[in-house]
């Protein structure tokens, strides 16, 4: 007589012949695509008033299904993962269920199979930069941004913030072609009445990179440029002082 069998999908779905009362199973992920996961008791499991008990490990999760009733879980969702994405090239990597096992409402152990699957991996930022750092009004500063891989079908579209465009003005984004793995735009320096950090933002799928710029006031830039311009000219004039004071000496006789 064939054993009644629990089939688990990497989507987290449950289908089963006969009713289980717990499950368990192994996650396989890859650690250089994905950092620690998060999972979460799905709604069949709720239902049924189970808990999630998780180890996890690096490249893997195994995780129990239980509960201190012997309530059947429905055919459903069973489960939820969520995978944070690493800085990765990797257009797609591949999810593998293992060590599958189940029992029954009796606590007798009911045949399991698992069903891997495969994760599409969209581009990330991976940096954020602007040169120079420090500017003013009517300078510019030239910022880069630059995506895990290249930009897939339809481009990468990067929303844009400033934390006073009065000070630094930049673009409400920042489209990126297929294809592409790095885009530029300008911040314009603004009217700010002395120096003023301005933390910009760039976002794409969820995840933000922050960096600091330094808008200084045009009166400002110009007073240290006319300082900078004194010095240079004093040192000038110490440095001729000192070579009319140092003494002529002949030539050897």
């Amino acid at each position: 007589m064939p054993c009644p069998s629990v089939v688990t999908h990497a989507d987290g779905s449950l289908v089963s012949e006969e009713l289980p009362a717990a499950v368990q199973w192994t996650l396989a992920y890859s650690a250089a695509d994905f950092s620690s996961p998060t999972i979460a008791a799905g709604p069949v499991a709720t239902a049924a008033q189970k808990r999630l008990s998780c180890r996890n490990s690096a490249g893997s999760s195994t995780c129990l299904i239980w509960g201190l009733n012997n309530t059947t879980i429905s055919s459903g969702v069973l489960a939820t993962v969520s995978l944070p994405i690493n800085h990765t090239s990797d257009s797609s990597s591949q999810l593998q269920l293992t060590r599958s096992s189940a029992a029954n409402s009796s606590g007798a152990p009911l045949g399991t199979s698992t069903v891997g699957g495969t994760v599409t991996i969209e581009p990330g930022l991976s940096r954020f930069t602007c040169v120079p750092v420090s500017f003013a009004a009517p300078a510019s500063s030239s910022c880069f941004i630059v995506l895990t891989a290249a930009a897939s079908a339809g481009g990468a579209t990067i929303t844009l913030g400033s934390t006073s465009t009065s000070a630094a003005t930049v673009p409400t984004s920042v489209t990126l072609p297929q294809g592409s793995q790095m885009g530029t735009f300008n911040v314009t320096g603004g009217t700010a009445t002395a120096s003023e950090p301005v933390m910009l933002t760039a976002s794409y799928l969820g995840v933000s990179q922050v960096l600091w710029l330094n808008s200084e006031s045009s009166d400002s830039a110009a007073d240290q440029r006319s300082e900078s311009h004194r010095c240079s000219c004093e040192n000038l004039g110490e440095d001729r002082r000192n070579e009319l004071s140092e003494p002529r000496r002949g030539p050897p006789r």
